[in-house]
């Protein structure tokens, strides 16, 4: 006599174990490709935090060139200073567009996962549609 307990075997039981286990496996995959997604962001982030400073660098020196234009009264030299300045402030404008891009919340979406998983669902659907027991 068999101690264990009879298990339903159909295939819909199979399917629907199947199922589950592979939805484990894409929640998984989810978390993996969110957290892969945010360290994106944080790159982004970082970005954002470079454009900052350079851009105090370009208000400190264009607060120097302003300084040194008063102080000269018409020097030629004071313009290199806010040559500099500019160029900084175009860097730091380019960084933060560049990091807001990265953290556009469409880019955080697991879109890979979401992929896969309404494949799957189409992929069951037409399981238990074309079983012959149901």
């Amino acid at each position: 006599m068999n101690d264990r307990p009879q298990h339903d075997t159909s295939p819909v039981t199979e399917v629907l174990r199947l199922a589950s286990n592979l939805l484990r496996g894409e929640v998984a995959l989810a978390r993996a490709e969110i957290a892969q997604n945010f360290q994106a962001a944080a790159f982004g982030l970082g970005l954002i935090v470079t454009a900052a400073v350079l851009l105090m660098v370009a208000v400190n020196l264009a607060a120097a060139s302003a300084v040194m234009g008063v102080a000269a009264a018409g020097v030629p030299d004071v313009w290199a200073p806010l040559v500099v300045a500019f160029g900084f402030a175009a860097l730091a404008l380019l960084l933060a567009r560049i990091g807001a891009a990265s953290l556009r919340l469409s880019r955080l979406a697991p879109k890979r996962t979401v992929a896969r998983l309404r494949r799957t669902v189409e992929i069951l659907k037409e399981t238990i549609t074309n079983d012959p027991q149901t």
